[in-house]
């Protein structure tokens, strides 16, 4: 199908032409053993690994999701991982270079860090964190890197990078370029059209959207797919189909769901940055925010997910904050249909370049619930708030 269609188009109608059922959803074909038709078939090459199965490594089921993410993704080849974080080792581990050199923008998600962390060791190289939106010039760097990794916008405070510039530092460096685009997904940022040659996603995010499965996927084209495709199948880290089937299932609603959700999410932060008890609002979206710019230059849309700071407070007050909440759950994941607050401990960001973070920002997941009873939650929160006369920094 042309990509040219609407999301809400493609995601409903790609991948499920298949030839083992008529079921209008790709079923989970379990099984370790695949019987083939005789020796003949067994000594023949090997034809599109999407369509013919000869392990149960992969599966119908596996294909229908592949083919739907690729399509979304602009992407030739997708690998399945168990988990989100699990995608974005087998990148790391698949491109780096012994003695070499990541560079990655500094407000990534933690454990992306201490994977980076934990890979350069491995290869004996070296990892820097840059704080600023634009990367550093190779001028400014003690080698060409090996990586290039950023996300956007960044883990729990939102930053925004320039894009483009980090897709020509690993150009000039001819450096493999990935990001983490779980946030926005390939709906709300192109990752693969702006540069990037590897395109991160946790699909146990919004693409699943219920909550109950923990998956992620590389999205690459070229040579780079290929040396994932080979790195993939000897890590063993494969999906299983139960799960894939899942995330296939929560992806067909995908784009209404993430368009009510960033529309919600932009309404209540709309509507924080008023109130007298908040402090800041870290929302892309919103024209205060210091990148906003930059991201009307990338992004087509947004999500659900953003944070903000209590006026006059600590992460105990925040704490308390988060109790009196009727109606958002608290949890570290995000992207399902529900919304949650999260008090952003402030051992999460310790680690950062940048030290100047106040002490109370919360992360809002917006969910599916009426915007009027969430605003009207986070309201009733915010007046039985007694904030000091300045807002506390760690």
């Amino acid at each position: 199908m042309s990509n040219k269609r609407d999301p809400a188009t493609r995601t409903s109608h790609v991948g499920r032409k298949h030839r083992q059922s008529r079921l209008v959803n790709v079923p989970p074909f379990r099984g370790s053993t695949v019987l083939l038709d005789d020796t003949a078939h067994m000594r023949s090459p090997r034809g599109n690994p999407r369509e013919d199965y000869r392990y149960g490594l992969k599966s119908p089921t596996h294909s229908a999701l592949m083919d739907l993410l690729c399509d979304l993704s602009g992407a030739e080849e997708c690998q399945l991982h168990p988990s989100g974080l699990a995608a974005l080792w087998n990148p790391l581990v698949a491109c780096m270079k012994p003695g070499g050199l990541i560079v990655a923008s500094d407000s990534i998600y933690e454990p992306a860090r201490r994977a980076i962390e934990d890979v350069v060791a491995k290869f004996s190289g070296h990892a820097i964190f840059h704080a600023q939106s634009s990367p550093p010039t190779l001028d400014e760097l003690p080698m060409e890197p090996s990586i290039v990794y950023c996300e956007s916008p960044g883990s729990l405070t939102f930053e925004i990078q320039d894009l483009a510039g980090w897709v020509k530092l690993a150009q000039e460096s001819n450096a493999i370029s990935m990001i983490d685009n779980t946030w926005a997904t390939p709906l709300g940022l192109d990752a693969l059209g702006l540069g990037f040659d590897i395109d991160i996603q946790a699909l146990t995010k919004y693409p699943s959207g219920h909550s109950d499965v923990l998956m992620g996927a590389t999205l690459a084209s070229g040579d780079v797919a290929q040396r994932l495709n080979r790195h993939h199948h000897v890590s063993g880290m494969f999906a299983s189909p139960d799960d894939v089937f899942l995330v296939s299932r929560g992806l067909r609603t995908m784009p209404h769901r993430l368009a009510i959700q960033d529309k919600h999410g932009l309404m209540v932060a709309s509507w924080l940055e008023t109130h007298e008890k908040v402090a800041e609002v870290y929302h892309p979206g919103l024209s205060s925010h210091p990148q906003h710019e930059l991201y009307k230059k990338y992004f087509a849309s947004g999500s659900g997910l953003f944070s903000f700071v209590l006026a006059g407070a600590d992460f105990d007050d925040a704490c308390r904050f988060t109790d009196r909440l009727e109606f958002f759950g608290i949890g570290y994941s995000w992207g399902g249909f529900e919304s949650l607050c999260l008090p952003v401990d402030p051992g999460a960001i310790a680690r950062r370049e940048h030290q100047d973070y106040p002490e109370a920002i919360l992360r809002l997941h917006i969910g599916l619930e009426s915007v009027d009873d969430l605003m009207d939650d986070l309201a009733r929160s915010l007046d039985a708030h007694q904030p000091d006369n300045q807002t506390k920094r760690s």
